[in-house]
């Protein structure tokens, strides 16, 4: 059983400044509108409605905050869904927010690790390098997840993601995994991640 599978929903904010306070680490999933960020939170937390999940890009409007519990019910850790970026139909108003939100999120000292994810089908993109450029100032752990790898063919996906990761090495990063939660692949891996540097953090290990 994953240390995540006790994960239950705790609110959700549009400011920063009504985040918590109480400097439990948190764990952030951050990626363009539609790359799978709540889909991916329901597989690894293994809770397929704990996310909201929706169809139409650009629907997570809010950073939605879940709690991570021990058997004990006391909170071990946070896991934050940030608003996607980069979906063009939507006002002027609502990105700007977005950008505030990211801007003003990642710089928390709170954050102890941001998961990026990106979709293999795209590769990266130049928002997704911008925002590379903002957390790479960061101290915390980055984990690359390079989602939705079912919807190429074998030979495609291994140029794809050999590509996407000498990117990712110019860019200073070097955790990378590979994910499918249709395929379920990548989620032992994903959740054996997150969990040690979790108790790590915690003097559990």
């Amino acid at each position: 059983m994953s240390l995540l599978n006790n994960t239950i929903f705790f609110k959700s904010e549009s400011k920063i400044e009504n985040l918590p306070k109480d400097c439990l680490p948190e764990i952030c999933f951050v990626g363009r509108s539609n790359v799978g960020k709540s889909t991916i939170i329901n597989t690894l937390t293994n809770k397929k409605k704990l996310a909201f999940s929706s169809k139409l890009p650009g629907r997570t409007r809010l950073i939605n905050l879940f709690k991570v519990n021990d058997l004990k019910n006391y909170t071990l850790c946070y896991l934050v869904d940030l608003p996607g970026y980069g979906y063009a139909s939507v006002s002027n108003n609502i990105k700007q927010n977005w950008t505030n939100i990211l801007n003003s999120y990642i710089h928390r000292n709170s954050i102890l690790c941001i998961v990026l994810i990106l979709d293999i089908r795209r590769g990266l993109t130049d928002l997704d390098k911008l925002l590379i450029n903002y957390i790479n100032n960061s101290n915390c752990f980055k984990l690359v997840l390079i989602n939705k790898i079912d919807k190429l063919s074998h030979e495609k996906r291994i140029s794809k993601i050999k590509n996407i990761k000498q990117q990712l090495i110019k860019l200073n990063l070097f955790d990378t995994l590979e994910f499918s939660s249709t395929k379920k692949i990548g989620i032992d891996n994903t959740n054996q991640y997150l969990e040690k540097i979790i108790l790590k953090k915690l003097n559990k290990i």
